[in-house]
């Protein structure tokens, strides 16, 4: 009796964890899920010569917006956020590039960067750009992008991980050279993600993981304790070779990833691990303490952006192996969807909801604009880019005109 009263605990532990546990995480990653159209592709038009953009900022007022490039290949050889580490290989390919794209009228220019620092010489391995406007004078741009340096003195990417650093430029809007004023190295800045600017020296990072080589950064991703990692705000001297002041801001987050300027003294955090988008207070100090969570879609999300209305937008990966097995095999097709988050306007506000999330666009065959992680929604037009897009893609809709 006393067996089978064993056996029986143990299968009812076992369909707990399976119901609670695992088909959530097999949900999250979207094993079996359909994607479902939404909208014709055929209104989705490339833009060549924006490979591998993993993030897009636009100057919402001109139009002329920059991106961080890289070329496929390249992306496979050295992804530190995927653990492709593989900087022997990535050094005999062409180094990354800053774009800069014009809304208005299509073209793309490349950005020279007149004084760069040794480190970055012909060695760029660009993730993020956030920008930052001199409210004196909105034309001098600041501009902060986080760079995955391979590194040096024989030292191994495996055991090391990569030279993680957020470099700081100054320029002229609509200018294609760049001058560089800073790089920001901080024991803080571990993991870095994705970016977001608070002033001419000073901005907020995500760290997507806990450690730069652990065996066990993928636990976020399967929702195993123990893994949490940190968003962190720093304050660049202005003392050459003075440390910069850099704090953890918020801890405790699993797989944060985009980040966002909401209204007011607000930000939006994407948990890739969780599908969630948190509501953060920024405080005096530049810590941040928690507020709503405005959605969950339950699929990982990865860069957010915020329209002049303050709707946020989403890009996620509803088809996790696929996209993982796009990265490292530098092809093949992979879907996308883009949803979008909005105060409730409903009759759901009145018991208590304050925000709703529905899906804005969705590739079900996932050969549009795959390897998608960025959307940007700009007058009336959907822009999509990412990690391993063979290029921009620029979708209309009547839907898109807010």
């Amino acid at each position: 009796m006393a067996g089978k009263a064993i056996t029986v605990a143990v299968l009812g532990a076992a369909a707990v964890g399976i119901q609670t546990w695992l088909l959530p995480v097999v949900n999250h990653l979207g094993i079996g899920r359909a994607v479902l159209p939404l909208h014709d592709t055929v209104q989705c038009k490339p833009v060549n010569g924006l490979e591998a953009c993993e993030d897009h900022w636009i100057h919402r007022q001109s139009g002329i917006s920059y991106l961080p490039c890289s070329t496929i290949p390249a992306r496979q050889q050295w992804c530190p956020a995927m653990d492709m580490l593989n900087g022997h290989e990535v050094e005999k390919l062409p180094s990354d590039t800053i774009k800069m794209y014009d809304t208005n009228t299509g073209t793309v220019s490349t950005i020279v960067i007149d004084n760069p620092p040794a480190h970055l010489d012909g060695k760029l391995h660009l993730h993020a750009i956030d920008a930052f406007a001199d409210p004196r004078d909105p034309e001098k741009l600041t501009f902060f992008i986080n760079n995955h340096g391979v590194p040096t003195g024989g030292q191994s990417a495996h055991a090391v991980g990569a030279d993680s650093t957020v470099e700081i430029f100054e320029t002229r809007l609509g200018s294609k050279n760049w001058k560089h004023v800073q790089t920001v190295r901080h024991e803080l800045i571990l993991t870095p993600n994705n970016l977001l600017a608070t002033g001419p020296r000073s901005f907020y990072v995500s760290n997507d993981h806990f450690s730069k080589t652990s065996q066990l950064r993928t636990l976020p991703l399967i929702r195993l304790p123990g893994a949490k990692s940190s968003i962190v705000h720093c304050q660049a001297s202005s003392v050459a070779g003075q440390a910069p002041d850099c704090i953890e801001a918020a801890s405790g987050i699993q797989y944060p990833n985009g980040i966002a300027k909401g209204p007011e003294s607000t930000l939006y955090v994407a948990s890739t691990a969780l599908g969630t988008v948190q509501q953060m207070h920024i405080q005096a100090d530049w810590t941040l303490t928690e507020g709503d969570r405005v959605a969950n879609v339950k699929r990982p999300i990865d860069n957010i952006h915020v329209t002049e209305d303050g709707e946020v937008v989403l890009a996620t990966i509803p088809k996790v192996l696929k996209f993982v097995e796009r990265a490292k095999k530098a092809g093949g097709s992979c879907e996308t969807e883009v949803w979008s988050v909005r105060n409730e306007t409903s009759d759901q506000k009145f018991y208590g909801s304050k925000y709703s999330h529905s899906l804005l666009y969705a590739d079900a065959v996932g050969d549009v604009a795959p390897g998608t992680t960025n959307a940007q929604l700009y007058k009336g037009k959907l822009y999509l880019t990412g990690l391993t897009t063979p290029n921009l893609v620029v979708c209309e809709h009547s839907t898109y005109m807010r």
